[in-house]
Formats: C-alpha cells, sequence, structure tokens
C-alpha cells in the first residue's frame, strides 16, 4: 500500500538521487561507510536518516494497528511484521532515536525561544 509512497519519497527526492542509486547496488551492511563517505553531503546525510526514522515510525504504528481477520473492525498488534520492518533492523532503530531525538532538540529550543 505505501511502498509507492515511500519509494517517491526517497528516490525522488534531488538531495538522495545519488545515494540511492549506489544503495541499490550494495547491501545493506555498506550503506553506512556510503552515507559517511566524504562524497556524500552531510545535507544529504541528515535527510536520510531523518527519513529512514519517520519510516521506521510509521511502520511501527502500522505493526500497533493491524485489523484481526477473524474479527473484522478489532486491532491487533502483528509482531511479525513489526520483526520484519522495524525489530529485525538495528540501522532503522538508530534513525528512529535520531528523528526523536531532533524532535526533542527542536522542542526545546522552541521552548527557550518562547520564554
Amino acid at each position: 500500500m505505501g511502498a509507492p509512497v515511500w519509494k517517491s519519497i526517497y528516490e525522488e527526492n534531488c538531495l538522495l538521487d545519488k545515494v540511492f542509486t549506489d544503495l541499490k547496488h550494495r547491501v545493506n551492511q555498506e550503506k553506512y561507510k556510503l552515507l559517511d563517505n566524504a562524497e556524500s553531503c552531510t545535507e544529504t546525510t541528515l535527510l536520510y536518516h531523518l527519513m529512514s526514522g519517520l519510516h521506521t515510525s510509521v511502520n511501527t504504528h502500522i505493526s500497533e494497528a493491524f485489523e484481526d481477520s477473524t474479527k473484522p473492525g478489532e486491532l491487533i498488534n502483528n509482531q511479525t511484521y513489526f520483526l520484519q520492518a522495524v525489530g529485525d533492523h538495528p540501522d532503522r532503530v538508530k534513525n528512529l532515536y535520531f528523528v526523536y531525538a531532533a524532535v526533542v532538540k527542536a522542542v526545546t529550543l522552541m521552548e527557550q525561544t518562547l520564554v
């Protein structure tokens, strides 16, 4: 359902074009080597981590509210989906934490400017 949307976000963003073109040909373990490469600008790396963290957040929320096929209208937790989409991917969990830290920092800075 949401795959085309995420594909569009990741692949059509001008800052991410080079990173994701290269990533298509690499395995996940090498992802951070590419992103930390000097050829990749800081903004590209930052945007990738933020988008991945937001994607992870969405998948986490989806896994908490699956419709039970045996009881229409009733929502259940789907641990299998969570593990496939989030839990078995430490890099995604790391990016989720990164987004959380960025939001906390933004809220803190906003509070300081309002005082």
